[in-house]
């Protein structure tokens, strides 16, 4: 939950969201009432799902009598307590104290108000709830005619309905559908939980409660009106009377269940950052309303109109695990096992009923759906669920692998962004994400296929890995730019461009480890072209392709600044990681949200259009700012083989309470100053020439974690880091240090020694003169152990 006094009113645009299961609400501090409400119901399209947008569209009130005269009191917004799915307020005004809950439940938003008088004189109060039809929206894919709103005679009630008319679409890709024309209706219906009388207005429609007296010190029963959205009448009645009937009982099982979320959650403490604290308290809350019941899927935000989409709903599901929802992640493969494309492709996106409404193909959808399979596996060590889900696993693999030539890459037109054509790509370029993110799922499938015994495909898959190692930085790595291109042409040409979207090999530990050579000038790109006063750019305001759509025109997009920060982390830049915690701080404390994207150009800025374009609190952003916190600022990362500790001299004392990593639960404190890790401690256990924790400190149950910054560099070699692999255990024998490593398939491991070493796996020297940051591909099949002996 989120305290907020003043309510919104301190906030750049003065509103919040409210999100649970297909319906949204935002409430908007200027009117004090709702000013968006959608509702994902019939209509067969993907979004744009609006009911009512406006100022004001539904507003609520008392009129108040006492021996003083007649006065009006708006409901407002203050002494605020934000829930992801429900709002707290309270106010008093003339001796009475109004409390109001407005909340999401079984697809209606109620508003409940208490008053108590606190006055000395005997007060009369009347509740009315007001509807402006001219908030009816018609901003919908196609054409929406309203019919009403009509007052439902005898009730007290106002009903409106319209048909939602569906003409050909460009944007829809779906075999068939072209030449479609489809008309559904959808529903809204404002009604009390008791009697009421009805006042029409002109362009309003006013509900009005009977009159309440209360005496000083006497408190009213709750006075309940509703907001019902659907698409069935019948279907909306039987929830109207389940809603009337037994609403305290509804609120209270829906506030249990959200705060059993928010009791789970993990908490951040980073000193003189209050907002980002908040944002991720917030977020596992928010991905709780963003799921669409009993499907396993989840909205792509909880704070606008995107429904379903593929790559948004499956990468936002890799960090559900953080706060021990793994079930969620298995959740959402099953969801994409049974809702493929007719090509068996995992689609792009799906309409109000989840039908498939784009297909692109195997792509990007299809490499992320296996990394979700595999990182489910890592978090729930359930091998029969794994064996389970193998054989569509291995169908989508082959598929993306009969697509690759003899570097082991693939052409393709990419689906990102979503003009890419733009960008000057064509289907025969090759695409530095899509690449860049096939090495990593080549590495899961060769782990996948070992550990149930497909050698075959294990060493297919491992001779195309291999080859695309080889080839990928040549072919996308611009020297005398220092970036990643975002792509390249049939004969070899870059296009030109270098955008943070490119670095998207370096969502896993297998792609940063890739990338490592050139960490430093990719930091050095980050901070002198992308980053600014107000954010990461996706490109530089100087890029050939720039203003060619929304993400290439001064674009802040939240998600993609995990991959400029994990970067910056390992190239030293505490500097500029402590720029983005002041900037994204700012943002969340001016907008109460993690937006999708904004604008950072100082004209946008300004005439306050910097917000116009993108969603509040979408998903597939709010995870990169939520996993960026983890990794790039606490520096927790974590691969198949457990936890890794990736040290940087950030000036700040940290502490993350209650984070999730398999069956383990951890609380991890951060002190001192330096680059380096000095004393590193598990329950009170040293951990001694590993940043990567032995397995036997993961053991089940909750953790403590102490890490202590060094300004000394190690005088003995150290385990940096090792993707694939877990550490058994972990000592210096002498001036040599053993580490026993296990895994099935390959692992990228990096050492450090002050002086330079010699490396031997199982005895034999597979490396002499390592200094520094030294990288090497180990073959792992079972146990085996790395020595690292200092030379001279």
């Amino acid at each position: 939950m989120l305290s907020l006094p003043n309510g919104f009113a301190d906030a750049t645009d003065p509103s919040a969201w409210i999100s649970a299961d297909r319906t949204l609400a935002c409430l908007g501090q200027t009117s004090g009432g709702v000013t968006e409400l959608l509702f994902h119901g019939p209509q067969p399209q993907a979004g744009n799902t609006f009911l009512l947008r406006g100022e004001g569209a539904l507003t609520w009130g008392l009129d108040v009598r006492s021996g003083n005269g007649r006065r009006h009191v708006p409901h407002r917004f203050a002494n605020v307590t934000l829930h992801p799915f429900a709002c707290e307020t309270r106010f008093v005004d003339g001796g009475l104290a109004v409390s109001t809950w407005i909340g999401l439940v079984d697809n209606a938003l109620l508003v409940v108000t208490r008053l108590r008088n606190e006055g000395p004189s005997p007060l009369k109060v009347r509740l009315h709830a007001r509807l402006d039809a001219s908030a009816l929206a018609t901003q919908v894919h196609g054409h929406r005619q309203w019919h009403g709103p009509a007052y439902v005679a005898g009730e007290g009630q106002i009903w409106v309905s319209a048909h939602d008319q569906l003409h050909t679409l460009d944007w829809i890709n779906v075999p068939g559908f072209a030449d479609a024309s489809l008309d559904t209706r959808v529903h809204g219906w404002l009604l009390p939980a008791g009697p009421a009388g009805y006042e029409p207005t002109g362009q309003f429609h006013t509900l009005v409660m009977p009159d309440t007296s209360l005496a000083p010190g006497a408190e009213t029963a709750p006075q309940v009106f509703m907001w019902l959205c659907g698409g069935d009448e019948d279907e909306m009645r039987e929830r109207a009377g389940r809603l009337i009937a037994g609403w305290p009982g509804l609120v209270e099982t829906q506030q249990t269940h959200y705060t059993r979320v928010a009791e789970q959650s993990p908490r951040l403490h980073i000193p003189g950052h209050a907002g980002l604290e908040a944002a991720f308290r917030l977020a596992p809350g928010y991905v709780e309303g963003a799921k669409v019941k009993g499907t396993g899927s989840i909205r792509a935000s909880a704070g606008g109109d995107y429904f379903v989409w593929g790559w948004d709903a499956l990468i936002s599901a890799h960090e559900f695990y953080r706060w021990g929802d793994a079930a969620s992640m298995a959740a959402m493969v099953r969801f994409f096992e049974t809702h493929r494309a007719s090509d068996g492709s995992i689609p792009h996106r799906y309409d109000n009923q989840l039908g498939v409404l784009q297909a692109t193909g195997y792509d990007f959808n299809t490499q992320i759906f296996i990394s979700l399979v595999y990182h489910t596996y890592i978090q729930t060590r359930d091998r029969s669920w794994l064996a389970e889900r193998y054989p569509l696993v291995r169908e989508l693999f082959l598929k993306m692998a009969d697509q690759t030539d003899e570097r082991g890459l693939f052409a393709c037109l990419g689906m990102y962004p979503d003009a890419p054509e733009k960008l000057g790509r064509t289907p025969a370029h090759y695409i530095a994400e899509e690449q860049g993110f096939w090495y990593s799922v080549c590495r899961m499938m060769e782990r996948i296929a070992r550990q149930l015994g497909d050698m075959n495909l294990a060493a297919r898959a491992a001779d195309i890995g291999q080859r695309v190692r080889h080839h990928f930085l040549p072919l996308f790595f611009d020297p005398q730019a220092g970036a990643i291109t975002d792509s390249v042409a049939p004969d070899g040409s870059r296009n030109g461009t270098y955008p943070l979207w490119a670095l998207m090999v370096a969502h896993t530990p297998d792609g940063i480890e890739l990338l490592q050579p050139h960490w430093q000038a990719l930091a050095d790109d980050i901070e002198s072209r992308l980053m600014t006063e107000r954010g990461i750019n996706m490109v530089p305001d100087d890029d050939p392709y720039y203003g060619s759509e929304t993400v290439t025109s001064s674009c802040w997009f939240m998600h993609f600044d995990v991959y400029a920060l994990r970067l910056l982390r390992r190239a030293g830049r505490a500097a500029a990681i402590l720029r983005w915690l002041d900037m994204a701080g700012r943002l969340f404390e001016e907008y109460l949200c993690v937006p999708e994207l904004v604008r950072t150009s100082p004209e946008w800025v300004r005439d306050g259009r910097h917000l116009q374009a993108g969603q509040r609190w979408q998903m597939f952003a709010t995870m990169g700012w939520y996993r960026a916190l983890v990794e790039a600022v606490a520096g927790v990362e974590h691969d198949a083989g457990g936890l890794t500790l990736i040290p940087a001299d950030l000036p700040l004392d940290l502490s993350l309470a209650g984070h999730h990593f398999g069956a383990s639960t951890w609380d991890v404190s951060v002190t001192g100053r330096g680059a380096w890790w000095g004393d590193m401690s598990v329950d009170g256990q040293p951990v001694s020439g590993t940043y990567k924790l032995p397995v036997d400190c993961a053991t089940v149950g909750h953790h403590r974690l102490l890490l202590a910054r060094s300004t000394a560099p190690p005088s003995q070699p150290i385990l940096m880091a090792a993707p694939g692999a877990a550490v058994i255990s972990s000592g210096y024998r002498g001036d040599v240090l053993q580490v026993r490593l296990t895994g099935d398939g390959p692992a990228s491991v990096r050492v450090w020694s002050p002086r330079p070493a010699t490396l031997r796996w199982n005895g034999a020297v597979i490396c002499t003169g390592a200094h520094d940051h030294t990288s090497m591909q180990l073959d792992l099949r079972g146990d085996g152990l790395l020595e690292i002996q200092q030379e001279g």
